[in-house]
């Protein structure tokens, strides 16, 4: 992306008294060889705050905001912008696939947006770090600043559930050492697998807002880390050290903050510092949680504290409205329902209790421990998000807290529902970007220091629990982008698959014509009324039109389509109308009033009904559904909750689920005043055309020909290689249910189904994909513009 404009006018380093003294301090350090030399040309156009001892400020904490030096003095700043993933469609994370170009096009429309900060999990390629100084040099007056995120050693820590263990305390602060040498382009990595490599040469530092260590906690590591080490319990460092109710782990990090500081401090600058924590290891209490590993201990930013650090310190979340399920629960004073009063048990230390008076959790909760109540709270509409950040805020008075993660998908598929309708997916576009608005209005109305969304970028490679069992191989994940993993979907910036752009669902043929012959593929339909059937697919769907001798009309008539993809399945059902077929269909699409129009799953191929039925007993699979051939077809279903039950969970928690079936009609043309990103079918005349995503046809991974399997699974499903899909049209007229296709009604032999040419495709190791700023890009520009970048202290 080519940057419009000249390069404005820049507050160069040298103007000013504090710029002279700046100076002064850095040229006698580069002539004495001394820290500050690499930091002279990245500083060039930064207006910084020199201390007298020499130290650079851009940022630090005041009070409960955070500031910045602009303009020859300190001035509060509300931190506005996203996270920014390390990769693309076709790649996972390690793979580190973004080059120069991707970066600077992506930092162009992020500052365009109106957001002030990028933060970024984990060491980037040296590309980042170039690109980054690159477009700041560009934009000198209003530069795009980052937060440096260090990665954990998650894995370890999560199998050792120790994190005073030497090696996981010392690879720790081998990479905080390796993320501030990053930064300030002093470090050369060797080429590793699933790690960023190269020589870092450019300085960085001087665009850094904050460090953010550490990653989402694992609350059962927490709690036997202070089980394990109850001596362990404060740390005095050079610049961070502990408060006196500090727990084991929260002494840990104090003294990882402290070598992250210590390590910084070598390179003349200070920058505020943080420690990632989530609402699963916060500091409040959640009785109404069922879970008793979502609320069985506390990660306490408030016992860190800064001794010599002048940038400061901050206590940063990540906080979702659907997640955990206590957000469903709660009520609008802060007060469980009553249902959930009971309390856990006291088992060695878990949780701290906090300030006097506030509602912190207590000591002593674990996952299994007792006093569980077998009533289940009452769900409520009220505004459970706001409620807790309230609280939240309210417990870190004094200090600065910012939300970093905050936000809701645009996918078709849910996995956690929520009040107010701020599920974890389920959304279009348009509504992503109301939900995500909406959220950061409340971030910011709170008084927080902050709100960094999740994402920019959607990412194909995520997963997510309730379609992990059948999204397999694992490792192709990344090659196709399954619309019900919402995890895929949260991203601003939409990643689309191949003929997102080149085949509009809007009941026009036009597309249809102007696609390559190789990329299309005629079907048999030789079905009354049907005058042509083609397909085509791409990483996300398999697309199908319809052309007809007459006008359709939904309200009159309705279009089902069979699919066949495996040996197995209904040969007969309902939907069927007395005919039968030598094949059994797995899948049943169906297109006619917005009621009527979805996909059905046989039922003994049902992927719900056979993992959470019949491997796990939570709902009923019945004698019947597991038979082949049973004639049933069963709307298609994604858990949102599973079933629950004491002594395992405080109270017993129903198992829910949603209808991932549903095909929306409308328009995916974002040119359309119309436009719904979730529409799957649309008609105009005698055209209908539609995309059915791969899932719920049963593929595991169609980049690989991988299905699923009819055998019955134990914790995640078999595969089994298809040799394509076969499509069975037929029409049903509501009014005098006389069926068009499938030949004569029973009596004269099955319909030979087992004959009809299968939908073939190539396997596929590339991936094509189209980015595009979603409406929800758009959303967060106007609410930017509207806080403007400025706090709102003391909420």
């Amino acid at each position: 992306m080519d940057y419009p404009g000249t390069e404005r006018s820049k507050r160069v380093w040298w103007r000013g008294w504090k710029g002279v003294l700046c100076g002064v301090v850095v040229l006698a350090a580069v002539a004495a060889g001394g820290l500050f030399a690499r930091d002279h040309y990245a500083a060039a156009g930064v207006e910084m705050e020199v201390a007298s001892d020499g130290t650079q400020l851009k940022f630090k904490t005041e009070g409960e905001s955070m500031a910045i030096y602009k303009d020859g003095k300190w001035q509060p700043l509300f931190v506005q912008g996203v996270n920014l993933g390390a990769t693309l469609p076709g790649h996972f994370p390690g793979e580190l696939p973004l080059s120069r170009k991707d970066y600077l096009r992506w930092f162009g429309e992020i500052k365009e947006m109106g957001a002030n900060v990028i933060r970024i999990y984990t060491i980037h390629k040296p590309v980042f770090y170039d690109a980054l100084v690159e477009f700041n040099r560009k934009h000198g007056d209003d530069p795009l600043f980052f937060v440096q995120g260090v990665w954990s050693p998650e894995e370890q820590l999560i199998e050792k559930r120790d994190a005073y263990l030497p090696e996981i305390r010392d690879a720790f602060k081998t990479e905080i050492n390796r993320a501030v040498k990053a930064v300030y382009g002093d470090l050369t990595l060797p080429e590793t697998k699933g790690s960023a490599s190269g020589k870092y040469k450019t300085n960085a530092g001087p665009y850094l807002l904050a460090w953010s260590i550490g990653t989402e906690w694992d609350p059962e590591m927490v709690a036997n880390t202070n089980k394990q080490h109850k001596d362990k319990a404060q740390y005095a460092g050079a610049h961070f050290a502990t408060a006196a109710k500090a727990t084991p782990f929260e002494a840990w990090l104090a003294e990882m903050v402290d070598h992250a500081a210590e390590t910084e401090r070598t390179y003349g600058w200070q920058h505020p510092m943080s420690f990632t924590n989530w609402v699963t290891t916060d500091v409040l209490n959640h009785p109404s949680e069922p879970l008793f590993t979502e609320d069985m201990v506390s990660v306490d930013a408030t016992h860190v504290k800064p001794v010599d650090w002048k940038a400061g310190y901050l206590a940063t979340y990540h906080v979702y409205p659907y997640y955990p399920d206590f957000f469903r629960y709660e009520d609008a004073s802060g007060v469980k329902t009553a249902a959930a009063q009971n309390k856990s048990a006291s088992a060695g230390g878990a949780k701290t209790a906090g300030k006097p008076g506030s509602d912190a959790k207590d000591k002593g909760k674990t996952a299994t421990s007792g006093g569980s109540s077998s009533a289940s709270p009452k769900k409520t509409d009220e505004d459970t998000y706001e409620i807790y950040l309230k609280r939240l805020k309210a417990y870190h008075k004094g200090m600065p807290i910012m939300i970093t993660e905050y936000g809701v998908p645009s996918s078709a598929g849910i996995s956690h529902q929520a009040p107010l309708g701020r599920s974890q997916g389920g959304h279009n576009e348009q509504a992503q970007g109301e939900i995500d608005a909406d959220l950061t209005r409340i971030i910011h109305d709170e008084g927080y220091a902050g709100a960094i969304l999740f994402m920019w970028q959607d990412e194909w490679f995520k997963k997510t629990w309730n379609t992990v069992p059948m999204e397999l191989p694992e490792d192709r994940r990344a090659y196709w982008l399954n619309v019900l993993t919402n995890e895929k979907q949260f991203g601003v910036l939409g990643m689309y698959s191949g003929l997102e752009g080149r085949l509009r669902i809007d009941g026009d043929p036009k597309d249809w014509s102007k696609l390559k012959k190789s990329e299309k593929t005629k079907l048999a339909a030789d079905v009354p009324g049907i005058r042509e059937m083609w397909a085509a697919h791409d990483e996300a769907y398999v697309y199908l039109s319809v052309k007809l001798d007459h006008d359709f009309d939904p309200a009159k008539e309705q279009l089902f389509i069979g699919s066949d993809s495996l040996p197995g399945g209904n040969k007969h059902g309902e939907e069927l109308y007395g005919r039968t077929l030598d094949e059994g269909l797995e899948t049943l699409i169906s297109i006619g009033a917005d009621d009527e129009s979805e996909v059905k799953i046989a039922a003994n191929y049902d992927l719900e009904k056979r993992l959470y039925g019949y491997v796990y007993g939570m709902i009923d699979m019945s004698a019947k559904e597991i038979k082949d051939d049973s004639g049933l077809f069963n709307p298609w279903k994604l858990p949102v909750s599973l079933k629950m039950e004491p002594p395992d969970t405080k109270y017993a928690h129903a198992f829910e689920d949603t209808d991932a079936g549903r095909l929306p009609r409308g328009t995916n043309d974002p040119a359309d005043p119309a436009y719904d990103s979730l529409a799957m079918w649309q008609y105009k005349g005698d055209f209908i055309e539609m995309r059915i995503p791969w899932m719920l046809l049963g593929l595991a991974d169609p980049s690989s020909h991988q299905a699923i399997s009819y055998e019955m699974p134990d914790k995640a499903f078999k595969l089994t290689k298809t040799d394509g899909i076969r499509f069975l049209p037929w029409i049903l007229d509501k009014a005098t249910h006389e069926v068009r296709g499938l030949g004569e009604a029973s009596g004269s032999g099955a319909y030979p189904l087992s004959q009809l040419q299968p939908y073939t495709w190539s396997a596929w190791d590339t991936v094509n994909f189209a980015e595009r700023l979603k409406p929800s890009y758009y959303a967060m520009q106007e609410i930017y513009k509207t806080i403007g970048e400025q706090p709102k202290t003391g909420g």
